[in-house]
């Protein structure tokens, strides 16, 4: 009977061969030890990684999840304690190069530009935005810019739990802020092709 439970258990297992793929994304900030974790892990495809307390297993699924996300465009449930995401969220922010900026993820500028706009040629993108909301500021402070342009940085900190404030001379660029500010104080997440949201040229003018 053992014998033919040994036998069993070797038929199970999977000590030879991968099934995974080779890792798209391994972050600069990874230790070795980690990136080599991860790497195991995805090469093989069914794997377990059981590392000590203290050794990031925190980062190590969590990247593990990024890369699976990145090569098969499905989800992936992470199942960890709540508090937990903090650090990685400061992991990331940390790191000397964000390399995850989204170059489109921008509020509705392009009605309100002319032909005098050659200089400004794009707005701040989002993502720069609430990271430096988050990381330099509390909910429910005020965050101030003196070149407020279409409201991308009183946008973030609204939609963030903060007050924000600002100054802009332009007039299509002060109205386009008004929308999109109006539209974070209603919790609405736009971006540059929010066409409900944009601009009409009596309005520009």
């Amino acid at each position: 009977m053992a014998a033919a439970y040994d036998a069993f258990l070797h038929a199970k297992s999977q000590l030879e061969g991968d099934y995974g793929f080779a890792p798209v994304r391994m972050p600069s900030w990874l230790f070795d030890f980690q990136g080599a974790l991860v790497e195991w892990a995805l090469r093989k495809g069914r794997a377990a990684v059981f590392a000590d307390c203290g050794l990031g297993k925190t980062p190590i699924e969590l990247v593990w999840a990024d890369n699976v996300v990145r090569k098969t465009g499905g989800r992936v449930l992470l199942l960890s304690p709540p508090a937990v995401g903090h650090h990685w969220i400061w992991r990331q922010y940390a790191d000397c190069m964000w390399d995850d900026i989204r170059i489109g993820h921008v509020l509705p500028f392009r009605e309100a530009r002319d032909s005098e706009d050659e200089k400004h040629v794009h707005p701040l993108q989002l993502d720069v935005i609430d990271r430096c909301v988050q990381l330099f500021s509390n909910p429910g402070e005020t965050v101030w810019t003196p070149f407020m342009g279409v409201g991308s940085e009183v946008y973030s900190p609204v939609l963030l739990g903060r007050r924000g404030a600002g100054a802009e001379l332009k007039a299509s660029y002060f109205k386009q802020a008004c929308r999109n500010v109006q539209a974070a104080a209603a919790g609405v997440r736009i971006g540059a092709e929010t066409a409900d949201l944009l601009l009409d040229e009596a309005e520009i003018e």
